[in-house]
């Protein structure tokens, strides 16, 4: 079975593009072993208690927390990026697993396929 990695860059709300990543990853979790990667602005996703500014986008990012419903129960984000944006696992829906930048090359370079979404 192919081992797939999903790289999440987007804000979420700013635009569609973050709530149809999230069900790209929903759709893969059912064809392939998924992870997730948020990189960057995507790590803002994961923070709980969201709300979309516009009432006619819908609040998708509670369901990082089904993610293990799906068979994804590996996610990962840069250390870097939890400093940048001043974030502990305490205020995020589901705890990623903190890497170096060095350990995130690494980490890409071990699956078979990379979306970067």
């Amino acid at each position: 079975m192919d081992k797939l990695l999903v790289l999440i860059s987007k804000k979420p709300y700013r635009s569609i593009d973050a709530k149809e990543n999230f069900d790209v990853i929903l759709a893969a979790s059912a064809f392939c072993q998924c992870s997730v990667l948020f990189l960057g602005q995507g790590l803002l996703q994961l923070i709980s208690g969201q709300r979309a500014t516009d009432p006619e986008v819908k609040v998708f990012t509670r369901g990082y927390a089904a993610l293990p419903d799906y068979g994804i129960d590996k996610y990962y984000c840069e250390s870097t990026d939890m400093e940048k944006w001043s974030l502990d696992s305490k205020q995020l829906i589901i705890e990623p697993i903190a890497l170096s930048p060095s350990e995130t090359d690494e980490l890409i370079r071990s699956f078979d396929k990379v979306l970067n979404l």
